[in-house]
């Protein structure tokens, strides 16, 4: 019994370390994080979340506003000149790094980070720490957000069909949106006598 229950898991469930979109959510999720991979597996969900990362940082630089110019207090002469563009191009080529490494600095942070108990709610943590790490906290907010369903209306189908019988077939409009909405709201109520 035991060894095909496993066997039923592993038909549904095999696969899912191989699908980017559990991958990256599991990875968003502060509790988890790095927790469900092996060390070979690990290097392949780092580089998805890396380029999500990558991609997330490309959205917000090209959302955000340019700086504004200042005004030029005075002119240099060409002595100065050279030697500020000297300069600044030695500055520039030290500290200047690609959306891809940033990106890639970033998650290897977050994924250092210890793991958080897992009653706390990731959302929250999220919240918290969004300053920290705001490229993954803008993939984390994307994967781990909930999904559009059509529950709701399926069971309102579902419950019309009950509402509707044979018995019932010439149930006026009005009174049948009526029977639905005590169907679905009475429950909700709390009867204290």
């Amino acid at each position: 019994m035991m060894m095909m229950m496993l066997c039923c898991a592993d038909e549904r469930f095999g696969s899912v370390t191989s699908e980017p979109l559990y991958v990256i959510a599991t990875l968003c999720d502060p509790r988890y994080r790095c927790r469900l991979f092996d060390a070979g597996k690990l290097q392949t969900v780092k580089s998805w979340l890396v380029e999500e990362a990558r991609k997330a940082g490309d959205a917000m630089a090209a959302t955000s506003s340019p700086p504004a110019k200042q005004p030029r207090l005075s002119t240099p002469n060409s002595r100065q000149t050279s030697v500020l563009g000297v300069l600044s191009g030695l500055l520039a080529s030290s500290s200047c790094q690609t959306p891809s490494s940033i990106a890639e600095t970033e998650v290897e942070r977050y994924l250092a980070q210890d793991p958080v108990p897992t009653t706390t709610c990731p959302l929250d943590w999220w919240r918290e720490n969004q300053s920290l790490f705001p490229l993954v906290a803008h993939v984390a907010r994307r994967y781990l957000s909930a999904p559009p369903t059509s529950v709701a209306s399926e069971r309102l189908f579902s419950a019309a069909g009950l509402v509707y019988t044979d018995r019932r077939n010439r149930l006026a409009p009005k009174r049948a949106d009526m029977l639905l909405f005590l169907k679905h709201n009475l429950p909700l109520i709390n009867y204290k006598y």
